[in-house]
């Protein structure tokens, strides 16, 4: 008697969430994007913020967020780096994104999903 009602309720469940559109925040068209805006190029002025592989260097006077030392890093700090911009208040926050497949991919989609927010995302910077 337990298991079937235990199957029943795992079922209910289950179908709730299998009629959604979205399953999962990662897939949703925006995802976090922080309130200063992003550029995935341009040069950064001093007070801007820039995240980028520690290869980069980072210009005089601007902020530096994340200095990834590998794509696996630059993975695990994005997010982390764009609230710290946060914190800090910074405006325009430039990313370099990273090159190639695989993770390089999976990074560059979550640049588009922080930067939807077209005023968000201007390349004339």
């Amino acid at each position: 008697m337990v298991r079937r009602s235990l199957k029943g309720e795992t079922e209910l469940k289950k179908n709730k969430f299998l009629n959604s559109a979205v399953r999962a925040p990662g897939m949703l068209k925006s995802h976090y994007s922080p309130n200063g805006k992003v550029y995935l190029s341009g040069d950064p002025m001093p007070g801007d913020g820039l995240i980028a592989l520690s290869t980069i260097e980072t210009p005089a006077g601007v902020e530096r967020l994340a200095s990834p030392k590998n794509y696996n890093e630059y993975a695990q700090q994005l997010y982390e780096a764009l609230r710290l911009a946060d914190d800090k208040h910074i405006e325009n926050i430039f990313i370099v994104p990273p090159k190639g497949f695989g993770i390089a991919e999976a990074i560059n989609d979550r640049l588009k999903k922080c930067s939807f927010n077209t005023s968000k995302l201007d390349l004339s910077h």
